[in-house]
């Protein structure tokens, strides 16, 4: 028998191409047939069905039939999409109410489980109900709370092991019934550990251990050496307590071995023979910030030394509270105790340039100096300008016009200084040492006309070059 075989049933067209001892109408999903698109149990799939994508959730309508197995089904995320049916079960037809929730078959009691950090999570707008999926144990659980209020109310169901679907039909029925879509799933909700004082000096661990040798071999010690370093910050660091703010469990630990042959200097990731690490700000119960720092080994003389890469805080209210001069001049002791030859720092686009000028860093490098001598400058022209402009202006008096002439002045002496300086450097043909020019302390605070000037509410000439700088800076610690 050759040729195509085509027949109608129930108003659809079929065609399948025969193959010799075999049933054409019977089989019809012998290879080259053509048939009305079926979904994963061989349900017939049309237009205006609802359907979901077997395994993940999503939920929508078919739009249209395109073809052999192949449906456009818009969702009811608003996204429309072509898909193969067989990757679709139907879930509902068009005029048939949706079935009751049926009784959960082996529910098992689940009240300690929640829906934080959930790979795929089930919500209704309104509603009291939810559920959520999770990987566990080399499988799939899958959970539903029927009262978002109670805890006792969540069951759990086996849905997958080994990335095979078992008998998840009861957990789907479920979400189904109760109308529930899928949606963000909640983060993570990170708790701060108790607090506790900081260790002495005398207690704390070697740095030298937390970063890796230049002998280290990477393949056969590397993942032993970054999990020795874990455990050691992680027994080290949590619970500490600096000026009201509390350190969390550690994030992040990265171990860097050989240079990278694309960011060999760590400029923009680790630098070679670091440890990297992160710990999130507590202030009571709820995060607030984060801090990273760098322990490196200098390349060329085996050196220890520090970078602080991030010390940020969500929002602004809790910048200047203390946590930083605190959190830094413990750290700073720790560094001496282990004999690092500096501190790095690449100062952020808001109060780290001028934060890190005021806790005593210079400037790394000719680049860093000359771009704050330019944000001076830039300075100096917009005092000359205003004080062009107010002049004569009534509303300005003369205190705080003189005032800003003093600031003026003061300024245009610190850049006559620094072109001076920078001038003999550079004739000396010698290595850049920051102590030859005139340090960013000074910058910051050029102008600035009493201590208990606020640099954020009341900022004089320095200040203004200072905040949302960026230049790399070094502290040295012997």
């Amino acid at each position: 028998m050759t040729g195509v075989v085509r027949w109608r049933r129930l108003g659809v067209q079929f065609a399948a191409t025969p193959v010799p001892g075999h049933d054409v109408k019977a089989d019809r999903r012998l290879p080259g047939g053509e048939w009305q698109p079926r979904d994963w149990h061989g349900k017939w799939v049309r237009v205006g069905y609802r359907v979901r994508v077997a395994g993940v959730g999503r939920i929508g309508t078919v739009h249209r039939v395109d073809g052999p197995g192949i449906v456009t089904v818009t969702w009811d995320d608003g996204a429309q999409t072509q898909i193969g049916s067989s990757r679709l079960r139907v879930v509902g037809k068009p005029g048939v109410a949706a079935r009751p929730p049926s009784p959960a078959r082996y529910p098992v009691p689940a009240p300690e489980a929640t829906p934080d950090g959930a790979d795929t999570y089930f919500a209704r707008d309104g509603g009291t109900s939810d559920a959520w999926l999770r990987r566990e144990d080399g499988g799939i659980a899958g959970y539903i709370r029927y009262n978002t209020a109670d805890p006792n109310s969540i069951s759990r169901y086996e849905i997958g092991r080994g990335g095979d679907p078992l008998d998840g039909n009861a957990w789907w029925e479920q979400v189904e019934a109760l109308r529930l879509a899928e949606r963000q799933p909640p983060p993570v909700k990170l708790l701060p550990p108790p607090r506790r004082t900081p260790p002495p000096v005398e207690d704390l661990p070697d740095i030298d251990d937390l970063v890796p040798q230049f002998d280290t071999n990477f393949e056969d010690d590397g993942d032993q050496h970054e999990e020795n370093a874990h455990r050691v910050l992680s027994d080290l660091l949590p619970g500490l307590e600096f000026a009201g703010f509390t350190l969390g469990e550690l994030t992040w630990v990265d171990a860097q071995f050989e240079p990278d042959p694309d960011d060999p200097d760590g400029e923009f990731m680790s630098a070679p023979y670091s440890l990297a690490w992160s710990v999130p700000i507590f202030r009571g119960s709820e995060k607030v910030g984060l801090t990273t720092r760098m322990f490196g080994r200098d390349m060329d003389s085996g050196n220890l030394y520090v970078e602080h890469k991030v010390l940020q805080f969500d929002n602004a209210s809790d910048q200047g509270n203390g946590f930083a001069p605190a959190w830094n001049s413990w750290l700073e002791k720790w560094y001496r105790a282990n004999d690092l030859e500096r501190i790095q720092v690449n100062t952020g686009y808001d109060i780290g340039g001028y934060a890190w000028a005021r806790f005593g860093f210079g400037f790394a490098d000719e680049r860093s100096f000359l771009h704050i001598m330019d944000r001076l400058s830039h300075q100096i022209e917009e005092y000359k300008q205003w004080l062009a402009d107010t002049e004569n202006d009534p509303d300005v008096t003369d205190a705080e016009y003189h005032a800003r002439v003093a600031e003026l002045n003061e300024a245009l002496q610190l850049i006559r200084d620094g072109v001076s300086a920078l001038m003999r450097w550079r004739a000396s043909d010698a290595e850049w040492d920051e102590e030859l020019l005139p340090s960013a302390y000074r910058f910051s605070q050029v102008g600035r006309r009493s201590a208990d000037q606020d640099p954020k509410t009341d900022p004089w000439i320095g200040a203004k070059a200072m905040f949302g700088s960026q230049w790399r800076g070094r502290k040295w610690l012997r």
